[in-house]
């Protein structure tokens, strides 16, 4: 679990990350840092001898150039009280992809050494506290990028910092303004 890409980076660097392991970057998506791209997990688990034997999970987005087992635009996300937020380290997660039908899903089947099937994970996952905002440290209404996230979500373009971003949104909102008068 990191949430952030220098720790993910750290790790796998370190030695902390090994095969079959599922790398879970959280807090990324545009409530978090703005729906990030983070190609150099995957740009760094490509020259690991096991790396193609490393899932990544994400909320944020992923380079046109990443390969191996990629699943990014998470959603509902992290920090809006989706299901990645709510993972733990040393949690079972079963990945089932079914590449004829496009189709896959991402269960949870353990926790604490127990073993159990996706329903009871799903129960056990919404028993699990939504986490805060890393940055802010309040999510939701009162959060200075809950602002961004909902047009963030609807739009291929975010922005990294919502300091950055919300007088950007301002003028553009003003310009739609303009051109419709």
């Amino acid at each position: 679990m990191f949430t952030s890409e220098p720790e993910a980076i750290a790790a796998i660097k370190d030695g902390r990350i090994r095969p079959g392991d599922v790398l879970v970057l959280m807090g990324r998506g545009p409530m978090g840092a703005g729906m990030e791209e983070i190609y150099q997990i995957t740009a760094a688990l490509k020259y690991l001898e096991f790396g193609k034997h490393v899932a990544v999970l994400t909320d944020a987005r992923f380079s046109g150039v990443s390969t191996g087992a990629c699943i990014g635009h998470i959603s509902t996300e992290a920090l809006a009280g989706g299901p990645l937020g709510k993972l733990q380290d040393g949690d079972l997660i079963e990945i089932l992809i079914d590449r004829n039908r496009l189709e896959g899903s991402v269960n949870l089947v353990g926790a604490n050494g127990a073993l159990f099937g996706a329903e009871e994970g799903a129960r056990v996952l919404a028993s699990r506290p939504t986490p805060r905002c890393p940055r802010t440290r309040v999510c939701g209404p009162r959060s200075r990028k809950s602002a961004a996230a909902p047009e963030a979500a609807r739009s291929s373009t975010t922005r990294r910092s919502c300091a950055r971003w919300m007088p950007a949104r301002r003028r553009w909102l003003a310009d739609q303004a303009a051109l419709r008068t």
